[in-house]
């Protein structure tokens, strides 16, 4: 299953819906903008960045393993990022035990 990223989210806890649209998304630097609002008060929407997991921030922490990055190939589908990985010290051997 393929997914996009959907600009528009609606969230409810409690009987309470929370609108939330993201007015802009970096994948390179892992930050997402955003304004949300409970419904019916959109007068009182706040506008926030928050981080996601970007691929950039992922490969330290694979490199801190050593894993090396091969590969990266942006998602035009679903506007993210394809890796592939290999481990520096891996041999076919080392996979099956």
């Amino acid at each position: 299953m393929i997914r996009k990223w959907k600009k528009r989210m609606v969230e409810t806890k409690n009987n309470v819906s929370t609108i939330s649209i993201t007015l802009n998304y970096n994948s390179e630097s892992g930050e997402v903008k955003k304004i949300a609002w409970q419904k019916g008060k959109r007068r009182n929407s706040i506008t926030f960045t928050h981080a996601v997991w970007s691929p950039f921030i992922v490969e330290a922490i694979m490199n801190s393993f050593g894993w090396e990055l091969v590969k990266r190939v942006p998602q035009e589908t679903w506007q993210g990022w394809l890796d592939v990985y290999r481990h520096s010290g891996s041999r076919i051997s080392d996979v099956d035990s």
